[in-house]
């Protein structure tokens, strides 16, 4: 069931670069059953062990300098980047859109393709069915009793963006966000190969305690959505700092991020 169709993509979780690889290999390609794919050349291990091609890494300086981010992430993830330094590869700050407007854009399209998208499970031709005393209380139970309090929250956020009134300032303003979002990763990737950043701005918080406070959730989102919303091919490793690093390229680069994250494990 997709959450929101526009930024859905397949996440494999591996223990090694080369598993992702693999997997990769094999999800990667033109299916002509699936619209959002495209042809795509194998990659293979050898290509991996080459990093020649890395010749310069960028990173947000908005991001970075932001008060919101913890100052061990920031101090550890400014370590990260001058032993990359010292490997010989030029390091760029780059401006990037705030953080709030980076996540108030994706939720606002997230939270419409989701209401979109869940609608179907009314009980009657999808999802587990909860009889009320008459249709329009069977489709109110089944609702309200199958979706958890977050989907609830994101399905309703979702209906008032795409209501009347609501949509052109809204929804088709987030649209045109981003498309600029996109275009400024094209420009981004004129002058850098690879873009690092931290994955949050935060610690992990403890089990539960996220939902308390679905604001503070979003804005966790921060370092990440942006990403999603250019459609951009990006990896998570689990080194540089406490939420990890995140590794991005240009459309359709896959093989660059494999490439400087097989670099990171020898570097960091």
């Amino acid at each position: 069931m997709a959450y929101a169709s526009s930024t859905d993509c397949v996440g494999p979780i591996a223990q090694s670069i080369e598993d992702i690889r693999i997997v990769l290999n094999v999800m990667s390609g033109k299916d002509i059953k699936d619209q959002t794919s495209y042809a795509s050349a194998e990659i293979s291990q050898a290509q991996l062990l080459n990093s020649e091609g890395i010749k310069t890494v960028g990173y947000f300086k908005n991001f970075i300098e932001s008060p919101a981010i913890d100052p061990k992430v920031k101090a550890d993830f400014l370590q990260a980047i001058e032993k990359i330094k010292a490997k010989g590869i030029e390091v760029k700050a780059l401006d990037f859109f705030e953080s709030e407007t980076l996540v108030s854009t994706y939720y606002t399209l997230a939270m419409a393709e989701t209401a979109s998208n869940l609608s179907r499970l009314d009980g009657t031709n999808y999802g587990n069915r909860i009889e009320g005393d008459n249709l329009k209380e069977t489709y109110s139970v089944t609702r309200s009793e199958n979706f958890s309090e977050e989907t609830k929250r994101r399905i309703v956020g979702g209906n008032q963006v795409l209501s009347q009134g609501f949509s052109d300032e809204i929804y088709l303003k987030g649209l045109a966000l981003r498309d600029t979002i996109s275009s400024n990763f094209e420009d981004d990737f004129k002058n850098v190969d690879i873009i690092l950043s931290p994955v949050t701005p935060n610690t992990p918080p403890k089990i539960g305690d996220s939902l308390k406070d679905p604001h503070a959730m979003y804005l966790s989102d921060a370092y990440t959505v942006g990403f999603s919303l250019g459609q951009l091919p990006t990896l998570t490793v689990p080194q540089g700092t406490a939420t990890g690093l995140q590794i991005t390229a240009a459309k359709h680069n896959d093989e660059l991020v494999l490439k400087f994250a097989n670099f990171l494990k020898d570097t960091i």
